[in-house]
C-alpha cells in the first residue's frame, strides 16, 4: 500500500469512531414532547434580536403570539439598527419593540441586542430565541415546566432544521454530525436559536457581557456555565420549535464560513474532532479528483468509504432522507472549502459579512 493510501485509510479509518460518538452524544440527550400544562408559571419573557428580519418575524411572531402559556407572557423584539421594516413589522404582530442601543466598543450585534432586551424584560425566565425560528404553541409551556420540575438553570434544545434543497440538507447533516461528534459532557452545548435561562443565573453570570465580543455566543457563554457550576443542558427538541437558516447557497456558504471558522476558538483542541471526521468523509471525493488508479483499485478501502457513508443514514433520515447519506462527502468538501474560506478571511484581518455587518 502506498503512502497515499495510507493516510487516506487513516482520515477514512477517524469517521466510523467518530459517527459512533456523534450519535452517542446526540442520543444521550433528553427529548421533550410538547404537553400541555394547567398548572401556572412564572412570568415568561421571549426576547427575539433581530437585524434585518422583517420577512422572518412574519412567521416567527404569530406562533409566538399564539403560545397558550399558563402565565404572564410578554413578546420583546429588539431592532438591531435594521435597514428593512423589521421594527414596523414587530409593532404591527404585537411585539414589545426595543431599539437596540449604539454598537459599544468590542461588543458584536446579537450580544448588545440581547443584553438590552433582557435589561428590559420582566419575566422570571427569559427565552431568546431567533427571527427565523417558529415554535409550537406549547414550546413555551413544555421548556419552562421542564425546567421547574428537574430544577434547572435553564435549557437548551436543538431544533427540526427546515431546508431550502438537497444540498444544505446534506451541508448541515455533516456540520452537525461533526458538531456533536466534538461535544464534551463537561461543557454545556448551547444552541443560541432557542436559550431558555433563570432571570438569576442571567444576572449571575453577567449574562452576554461575558461574551461580548464573540462571534459565535452560544458556544462561548456554554463555556461561561461551564465554570460557573450551573445546570443549563441541551435537549432534543425537534417537536417544540424549528429554523430555517439559509434561504440560498450563498447565505449557506457565509454561515458555514463563519461557523467553521469560530468553532475552533471556542471548542479548543476538542475542535480539531469535527475537522477530522469531515476530512475523512472526503476521501472518496479526493481520490476522484486526485485520479489515482492503485486507491480506485483498493476495493478494502472502498468497502470502508461504504462503511463510512452508511454511517450517516441516522443522520440523513433526522435531515429528511436515508438517500442523504451518499452526499455525505460532496458536503464535507463544501463545509470544508468554506470554513477553510472563512479562517483563511479572519486571518487577513478582513472579517466575515454577517447580516450586513463585518464580524
Amino acid at each position: 500500500m502506498s503512502k497515499h493510501d495510507l493516510w487516506m485509510t487513516g482520515f477514512s479509518l477517524s469517521v466510523l469512531p467518530l459517527m459512533a460518538r456523534a450519535e452517542v452524544m446526540y442520543r444521550r440527550m433528553p427529548q421533550l414532547r410538547a404537553a400541555y400544562n394547567l398548572h401556572p408559571l412564572p412570568p415568561l419573557s421571549i426576547i427575539v434580536p433581530a437585524r434585518n428580519e422583517e420577512e422572518n418575524l412574519r412567521r416567527l411572531l404569530p406562533s409566538l403570539s399564539s403560545q397558550i402559556y399558563p402565565g404572564e407572557l410578554e413578546i420583546i423584539v429588539v431592532d438591531d439598527h435594521s435597514e428593512d421594516g423589521t421594527a414596523c413589522v414587530a409593532a404591527k404582530l404585537g411585539a414589545r419593540v426595543l431599539s437596540a442601543p449604539d454598537l459599544p466598543p468590542d461588543w458584536m450585534g446579537k450580544p448588545n441586542a440581547m443584553q438590552h432586551g433582557a435589561g428590559a424584560a420582566r419575566g422570571a425566565y427569559l427565552l431568546f430565541t431567533d427571527a427565523d425560528t417558529c415554535h409550537n404553541p406549547l414550546s413555551a409551556a413544555t421548556v419552562v415546566a421542564w425546567a421547574e420540575a428537574q430544577n434547572l438553570d435553564g435549557l437548551s434544545i436543538f431544533l427540526e432544521q427546515e431546508t431550502s434543497g438537497v444540498l444544505d440538507r446534506a451541508v448541515l447533516m455533516v456540520a452537525f454530525a461533526g458538531l456533536f461528534a466534538g461535544s464534551r459532557p463537561s461543557v454545556p452545548l448551547l444552541n443560541g436559536q432557542y436559550l431558555l435561562l433563570r432571570r438569576e443565573t442571567f444576572a449571575a453570570t453577567g449574562g452576554f457581557d461575558a461574551v461580548k465580543g464573540e462571534v459565535l455566543e452560544d458556544l462561548a457563554y456554554g463555556r461561561v456555565l461551564a465554570t460557573s457550576d450551573l445546570n443549563v443542558p441541551l435537549l432534543r427538541g425537534e417537536e417544540l420549535a424549528c429554523v430555517h437558516m439559509y434561504r440560498n447557497t450563498r447565505e449557506l456558504w457565509r454561515g458555514v464560513a463563519r461557523l467553521g471558522s469560530g468553532s475552533l476558538h471556542y471548542a479548543g483542541a476538542s475542535g480539531l474532532i469535527p475537522a477530522l471526521l469531515i476530512t475523512g468523509v472526503m476521501m472518496p471525493m479526493w481520490a476522484l479528483l486526485s485520479d489515482r488508479e492503485e486507491a480506485q483499485e483498493n476495493k478494502a478501502l472502498w468497502l470502508l468509504w461504504v462503511g463510512a457513508l452508511a454511517s450517516f443514514l441516522p443522520w440523513g433520515k433526522r435531515f429528511g432522507s436515508y438517500g442523504l447519506a451518499p452526499l455525505a462527502s460532496i458536503a464535507a468538501v463544501f463545509v470544508q472549502a468554506a470554513s477553510f474560506s472563512g479562517m483563511v478571511t479572519r486571518l487577513l484581518g478582513r472579517g466575515l459579512s454577517w447580516k450586513g455587518r463585518k464580524v
